[in-house]
This record gives structure tokens, C-alpha cells and sequence, in this order.
């Protein structure tokens, strides 16, 4: 009997936390509730990754690079290298409960404008992660900040019921192939972060839709590649800001960058002042840092391929 064709390709990004992908690797194949195919794509890990792909989980197939690409170049290699209608890119730091991906497969079936949807993400003290995001603007900043007005914005929301976004975090998200390769895919200038917002905004203009689909839920351990990238919580932060920064310029434009850019200035000079009068110099040198960033200047060298 001819085997059913995969519903879905398991896109998993690795770089450097085996003990990570063993575990899930292992969730999928428990949990997976329908046919798929499954690709890694090792970004020159050191950690013994790619043998523990090759050992293990046969099964999968395997892209092993001899450098780190980042994130957006070696999921389209990965998705290039797949065939089933549905793509599912996956952290590797994940953990995929009973019944997640046919929840999602199901949802993306019966609503053909949704181009992408995500799980409901806990971490692993089972705390709720929040998913849905607004598009970043100085309003939207606004929003998630100023207590009078978060109950309206997207991060803030409970995430119990299905919610249409601007953007979905990529942490675990089905997207359809089709709109995918009509979009062009992630786009490579963003080497890490802001590739998941930068997909669903140009979807969005396209006519697509992002939804969260709370009936799916995925355990997310959070920022083990980047940590192992980057060697520390604030290194990754700066290059969450320097890529948002890159995000809003290019859709918006430089006005919209410097209005923002304003907003984000007031919410750091809040925390400096905090930490001043904690006596915390760490957190001092860290706003001082970010504020450097925020305005283009000293960035880090990983980050300036997202300007071209």
C-alpha cells in the first residue's frame, strides 16, 4: 500500500543545542498525528547536531552547513528542499504536544484566507508566551506599554480564543507553501529576528490573513540558538532592536522610523532612570547600549544586513 503523502514539512532550524533537538525531535515523532516529512537544517553547529540527526532520527533528512546562515536563509534552503503544501517551521527548543499539528492543519483547511497560524506557546514552567504581535509602529508602542491601553493590544491578550494578528511569533508557525513561495519566502536580510513579522506584514499585503490557534499548544524553552549565538540575554535584545529598527524603516519609511525611534527613547529613559535609582550599572550600561541602537549608531555586525 502506497504510504499517504505528508500534510506537512517540519522546517527545524539547529545551531548548537543538541540536547534541544533530541528532545524535539522526540515530541514530534510522538505527537506529529499526521503524515509528515521532517528536515533539519544545521548551521555549522559544533555540539555533535548534525550526527545526532544522522544516529537517531534517520527518518529526517538532513542539510548540514559548514556556517551559521542564520535563521532566514536556512529555512527557505529547508523549505526548498520539502514538497508537502503546508510548512511548518519549528524551533528547535520546542516541545510538540498531543494533537498541536493536525489542530493547526486543520484550522489553515477550513480558512483559505489564513495564510499563517500559530500554537499556543507555554514555557516551560507553563506560563503562557505571548504569540500575537501588532505591527511596530510609535502607536503601537504605545499600546503595549502604557497599562490604560494594553488590554487592546495584541501581546497583551489572553490568548484563549482563536485572534487574528498583524504578526504571529515564529517560534512554531504553519504557513501555507503556496503564498510562501508567491512572497518569496523569509527574507534572507534579516539574519535573525523580525524574519517572522517582516513574512506575515507582506502576506498581510497581499491579502492574507495571521491567526493564533489556542486549540494547538507547543512548549517553547526560548532563545537557545540565540544564546548560543551570541553569549548573552542583552547581546540578544540588541539585536531584537536593531532588527525592528530595519523592519519599520523598510515598510514605513524614515519619518515613521524616527517617531518610533522617539517613543522607544522615552520607554528607555524610563528604565535608565529605574536603574539609577537602584544603583544597577549593568542595567545603566545596557539602556545607554540599546539607546545606541535605537538611533543606528554601533550596532552589532550581525544585524546590518537586515539595512541593505
Amino acid at each position: 500500500m502506497t504510504p499517504p503523502s505528508p500534510r506537512a514539512a517540519v522546517v527545524i532550524v539547529s545551531y548548537n543545542v543538541a540536547a534541544h533537538l533530541r528532545r524535539c525531535l522526540t515530541s514530534l515523532h510522538r505527537s506529529a498525528g499526521l503524515p509528515v516529512e521532517v528536515i533539519i537544517v544545521d548551521n555549522g553547529s559544533a555540539d555533535g547536531s548534525a550526527e545526532l540527526v544522522r544516529k537517531d532520527f534517520g527518518a529526517a533528512a538532513l542539510i548540514a552547513r559548514a556556517d551559521n546562515a542564520g535563521f532566514a536563509r536556512a529555512a527557505n534552503e529547508g523549505a526548498r528542499a520539502t514538497h508537502a503544501p503546508y510548512l511548518f517551521f519549528l524551533n528547535p527548543d520546542t516541545v510538540v504536544h498531543d494533537g498541536a499539528l493536525p489542530a493547526l492543519v486543520a484550522f489553515l483547511d477550513a480558512h483559505p484566507r489564513a495564510a499563517v497560524v500559530a500554537p499556543r506557546l507555554h514555557t516551560p514552567a507553563d506560563r503562557l508566551e505571548s504569540t500575537l504581535r501588532d505591527e511596530p509602529t510609535a502607536f503601537n508602542l504605545l499600546r503595549e506599554h502604557l497599562p490604560l491601553f494594553r488590554r487592546r493590544a495584541a501581546r497583551w491578550d489572553r490568548h484563549e480564543r482563536r485572534r487574528r494578528a498583524d504578526w504571529v511569533v515564529g517560534a512554531a508557525l504553519l504557513v501555507r507553501r503556496a503564498v510562501f513561495d508567491a512572497v518569496g519566502g523569509f527574507d534572507e536580510r534579516f539574519p535573525l529576528y523580525y524574519e517572522d513579522a517582516d513574512l506575515c506584514l507582506r502576506l498581510g499585503d497581499a491579502g492574507y490573513e495571521c491567526w493564533l490557534e489556542p486549540a494547538a499548544r507547543i512548549t517553547h524553552y526560548g532563545g537557545a540558538s540565540a544564546l548560543a549565538t551570541f553569549g548573552s540575554a542583552a547581546e540578544v535584545r540588541l539585536r531584537y532592536l536593531a532588527a525592528r529598527d530595519a523592519l519599520i524603516r523598510r515598510r514605513r519609511g524614515a519619518a515613521a522610523a524616527t517617531r518610533y525611534r522617539l517613543g522607544q527613547t522615552v520607554f528607555l529613559a524610563g528604565r535608565w532612570l529605574a536603574a539609577a535609582l537602584r544603583g544597577d550599572r549593568a542595567a545603566r550600561a545596557f539602556v545607554r547600549r540599546a539607546w545606541e541602537v535605537t538611533w543606528g549608531k554601533n550596532k552589532p555586525p550581525a544585524t546590518r544586513a537586515a539595512d541593505a
